[in-house]
């Protein structure tokens, strides 16, 4: 997952799109057993994550900087 904190729909929709010339969708439809190994890609902010019917089931949070439980 990447972070954009600071984009908006426009930089994130050109960043998918960016991503997507990078990735083998073509390549996979033409070599293996068919299987897909990558159906899309989506860059969204964190709030349209968490907003989304199917992403939102695992909503993502920021934890505080100070935890004292995590280790470096």
């Amino acid at each position: 997952m990447i972070e954009y904190p600071n984009g908006d729909v426009t930089t994130r929709k050109r960043l998918r799109n960016k991503i997507k010339t990078e990735l083998p969708f073509v390549l996979q439809e033409n070599i293996g057993d068919g299987r897909k190994l990558i159906e899309k890609i989506d860059v969204v902010s964190i709030q349209e994550w968490n907003e989304n019917k199917g992403y939102g089931a695992y909503p993502i949070r920021k934890l505080p900087e100070n935890r004292s439980d995590v280790t470096e």
